[in-house]
């Protein structure tokens, strides 16, 4: 089910509101009122899921089961002293081993048969519903188990804390100790009138950015991809404005979905991490990861990139090495891994490996040339031409990137690409180019849309003063503003017209990019 969606949206989230309510008015305003309400949120989150399907019912709970009861051996263990390595390993193995049935056996499969020119006949397997996200939470809580955080908790604080229904599918990844505090809490009466008109704040905010701005990205995008799809010479201008336009794109189907996650939740009177903090405005690949997909950055950093760099770095100082083969050791080798598996992490496809290694790449490069300019240059005064060079070198970086994630093979990608810089036609000459491009109000939507993303703040930052996510906003913009909503009566009409707007729209629209994930 997704949250942009006539079920969602007039179904199940206003069932959720009064099934919440009434569980949590039950024996208020006692310790049973909170674990009522808790109750609640598990069933409704259920409910979300087996909407994807009875498959996807079925994974979530025989996985948490088994993570679950993992987890408290685990945490037995620790208790008494006796290693616990092989009991996470273990876990780790599982929900690793059911992700990689689901998701990349197809894949695995299909290279076997280039490979070697051989058949292999698997069996195709439905993927159930936030299989990634699932996995990464329930890896997460395993990792908080073996360190003694979670012996507080039962099985109706991982049920809620993993299947929580705003974040099931797409995120943002939440620590348990937060999450299952605020999910176990009662809620006082004048919290609840602020979190709803906070919560519907950003939920309409997200479903307009997704229904009105990044679906009709999508329509100019789709064309240009198709063509490049099938081979044809693109013109340079039509190759670029399908690029961009799939840029934008994704930028407002994913800040719109972070908005709705948040915000459905916030209604609930749970306050989400912030997920997405404006990347475009990045003004470098490490400050674009910042802002990007920030809690999904923030695991890769601690359960994959920190434990290939440590042991790294160990040996080679114990080594002596030293200058070019410390960087490449600590730095380059353990960043290329991380963002090549990052990469395959969000799709089963090559095009997802080399948007992974190109990431990987700008982010060694960027490293690699600080370390060269803090060496024989020194630290550069501050100069805002510079730091306009670095945001568009960053925008370009970011959008070449993206070509490859929203290409269907590397063939597509690297067509539309070479398309852009002119070079696609050089097999034959004399080949027209489609011209694509020709409607007036496809590029009124980009130079509209573009500037949005480069300059002004997000709902997050216009909304910081009422806290919406566990951390503040950002205060200021390109533009050096700060800015800010305060409750009214024009702004609550406002959003009444938006929602009505947004929800008439709804009809065709699709589903979040980052659902397949």
């Amino acid at each position: 089910m997704a949250l942009a969606s006539y079920d969602f949206l007039l179904g199940l989230f206003p069932l959720s509101l009064l099934l919440v309510h009434v569980a949590a008015r039950i024996g208020q305003p006692t310790h049973s009122s909170a674990r009522g309400r808790q109750l609640a949120l598990l069933v409704v989150s259920l409910v979300f899921c087996l909407a994807g399907g009875a498959a996807s019912l079925v994974y979530l709970v025989g996985s948490s089961a088994f993570t679950f009861g993992l987890s408290r051996v685990i945490e037995r263990a620790s208790t008494s002293q006796r290693p616990t390595g092989l009991l996470l390993s273990l876990g780790i193995g599982g929900n690793l081993l059911g992700l990689a049935c689901f998701k990349y056996s197809t894949f695995v499969s299909e290279n076997i048969e280039l490979l070697f020119d051989s058949p292999i006949d698997l069996p195709s397997l439905a993927l159930p519903l936030g299989i990634s996200f699932i996995t990464f939470q329930q890896l997460s809580y395993l990792v908080d188990a073996s360190r003694g955080a979670t012996r507080d908790y039962d099985w109706l604080d991982y049920g809620s804390f993993v299947s929580f229904f705003p974040k099931l599918v797409a995120g943002p990844l939440a620590d348990a100790k937060p999450l299952i505090g605020q999910l176990r809490a009662p809620r006082a009466a004048e919290a609840k009138t602020h979190d709803l008109g906070l919560g519907l704040t950003l939920l309409v905010a997200g479903l307009f950015k997704k229904v009105m701005i990044a679906d009709e990205l999508g329509e100019c995008a789709d064309p240009i991809f198709a063509a490049a799809a099938s081979g044809a010479p693109l013109a340079t201008a039509d190759a670029w404005f399908g690029a961009l336009a799939y840029t934008l794109q994704i930028y407002f189907d994913f800040s719109g979905y972070s908005d709705m996650a948040i915000g459905a939740a916030r209604t609930l009177g749970v306050r989400l991490p912030q997920n997405f903090d404006s990347p475009y405005q990045a003004i470098n690949i490490a400050d674009f990861w910042r802002r990007w997909h920030i809690t999904l950055g923030r695991f890769l950093t601690r359960q994959l990139y920190t434990p290939i760099a440590t042991p790294l770095t160990r040996r080679a100082f114990a080594r002596g090495a030293g200058g070019a083969q410390i960087f490449l050791t600590t730095v380059a080798a353990p960043t290329l891994v991380t963002f090549a598996l990052a990469g395959l992490w969000h799709g089963a496809g090559w095009t997802f490996v080399c948007f992974g290694l190109l990431h990987g790449i700008y982010l060694t490069s960027q490293e690699g040339w600080r370390e060269l300019r803090r060496h024989w240059l020194g630290k550069p005064a501050p100069s805002r031409v510079r730091d306009l060079g670095s945001w568009a070198l960053t925008f370009m970086a970011v959008l070449v990137a993206f070509v490859f994630f929203r290409a269907g093979s590397v063939a597509e990608a690297l067509h539309l690409l070479s398309s852009m810089v002119g070079l696609a036609n050089l097999q034959d000459p004399g080949a027209p180019s489609l011209e694509l491009l020709t409607a007036r109000r496809d590029m009124l939507l980009l130079l509209a849309t573009a500037p949005i993303a480069w300059l002004c703040p997000n709902v997050a930052q216009l909304l910081r003063e009422h806290g919406p996510t566990l951390e503040p906003a950002r205060s200021s913009t390109p533009l050096g503003t700060s800015w800010s909503l305060m409750p009214s009566p024009m702004l609550a009409l406002i959003t009444a017209l938006v929602a009505i707007a947004s929800i008439t729209a709804l009809g065709e629209a699709s589903g979040f990019i980052y659902y397949q994930f």
